[in-house]
């Protein structure tokens, strides 16, 4: 609709605007800055104004000189205003003008999978996931997975590293440590009995516990707690997706590729894109934006304690199967074995017991078999010492634990090294003397 002059009134509030934005700009930037500057309007009168604006700006601000002044805002936005206002006969009456051509606009008019539907509230526009994916969602195509992944109906179950299995007794409840502090007593480890109810374990620490005194049963352990608690954190990460996506798009619908949107803001989105004559031009202007950040949202959400409960109530049963075991006879207690071990000068460390000679000799044991009542032994030489007869700088065996004492007495083992040294040094000394 096009007036023949502005009025006096319009003419001095378009020099300021000339004055104030030097150019056209957008309605955020415009309402911003005349707020800043004091101005106190009701927003309907304010669009009214911003429009004026868009429609007959000129560069040289000598407004008096437009013959032809464009007040029209188009036949959408005169829908809208009725609808607001409740001008209109029935619900059934706006549908059917919605989805008419010229208001629907041909992306929306009769397509099967994409179409507009009249709320008294609002517009609701239905579409096929990859229009809305791409027009309306406000997802770039990395984040669009994080999206897919969290709503989808299957769930997600995030892959876990084993390096989780270093810190996994970090939030156990108190009962869970109460019970390990049980079974740590049971096998004769004084030291995690006590720690674990304090929290102060070093990382890793009761892996090895486990691994160390159960070793038949402790991967399938291992195993099942990193299923369980990929399952919570794909589930706390899902919930954290979909949190920041409700949080930051502020046009959702009832389903993933649905859009609900107010009156009043479908009308200040027609008022403030002159590019928007229909409802199918609201896929150019991105109505949730370009930039929602879904990324960082899933790799900073962590399954609470709460969320947790089911992955500790899941590893609750497998110690309560472990004291159990030993108390029926099914495991082996290994706490017969570790008081020889204890006995015999060996220290416990990450790698399992060690024990140097007073040669040098290093004696690891690095596993123990309950069950079969066996030690995995390495024998390491100082480099140069070893037997000619084994010709390898280390040696392996397996031995019975309760063998242990009677093999490390038996093994002439520094005598061996001694005698070589004792050889060498001989060897040296005389060869000093020819010189």
């Amino acid at each position: 609709m096009a007036s023949k002059k502005f009025t006096a009134k319009e003419i001095k509030l378009l020099k300021l605007f000339n004055r104030i934005f030097k150019g056209t700009t957008d309605y955020q930037t415009f309402t911003k800055k005349l707020e800043d500057y004091g101005f106190d309007v009701l927003e309907d009168e304010l669009l009214k104004l911003y429009r004026l604006f868009l429609n007959n700006y000129r560069g040289d601000g000598e407004y008096e000189l437009t013959e032809k002044v464009d007040r029209g805002i188009g036949k959408l936005a005169n829908l809208i205003r009725k609808i607001i206002k409740k001008d209109y006969e029935s619900e059934r009456e706006m549908d059917d003008i919605l989805n008419s051509p010229e208001i629907s606009g041909e992306f929306f008019y009769r397509n099967r999978n994409n179409f507009v539907e009249f709320d008294t509230k609002g517009i609701k526009l239905h579409m096929d996931h990859d229009d809305w994916k791409k027009y309306f969602s406000g997802l770039s195509d990395e984040d669009e997975w994080f999206y897919n992944m969290a709503t989808s109906y299957y769930g997600y179950n995030e892959e876990v590293d084993n390096d989780e299995l270093n810190y996994m007794e970090r939030g156990f409840p108190d009962e869970l440590r109460e019970k390990i502090s049980i079974l740590a007593d049971m096998v004769g480890d004084l030291n995690i009995s006590t720690r674990i109810k304090t929290d102060g374990l070093e990382d890793g620490e009761f892996k090895d516990f486990l691994k160390l005194n159960f070793p038949d049963q402790a991967n399938r352990i291992y195993e099942d707690y990193l299923s369980d608690y990929g399952y919570a954190l794909g589930k706390s990460r899902s919930k954290g997706v979909t949190d920041c996506y409700e949080e930051e798009a502020k046009y959702q619908g009832s389903g993933s590729a649905d859009i609900f949107i107010p009156w009043k803001d479908l009308l200040k989105m027609v008022i403030t894109n002159p590019m928007v004559n229909t409802i199918s031009d609201l896929k150019d202007i991105q109505i949730n934006g370009e930039d929602i950040d879904l990324q960082n949202c899933w790799y900073e959400s962590y399954p609470s304690n709460e969320e947790m409960t089911d992955t500790y109530n899941q590893f609750e049963k497998h110690i309560d199967n472990l004291i159990d075991g030993i108390e029926d006879g099914e495991i082996e207690n290994t706490k017969e074995i570790f008081d020889i071990i204890n006995r015999l000068g060996f220290e416990k460390d990450r790698d399992g017991f060690k024990k140097t000679s007073e040669s040098g000799i290093k004696i690891v044991i690095n596993k123990i078999s309950p069950e079969k009542n066996e030690l995995e032994i390495i024998v390491e030489y100082p480099k140069g010492t070893q037997p000619s007869k084994w010709g390898d700088e280390w040696m392996k065996r397996t031995i019975k634990a309760t063998d242990l004492g009677t093999w490390l007495n038996s093994l002439p083992l520094d005598r061996q090294v001694e005698s070589f040294r004792k050889k060498l040094h001989n060897i040296l000394k005389e060869s000093n003397l020819k010189k």
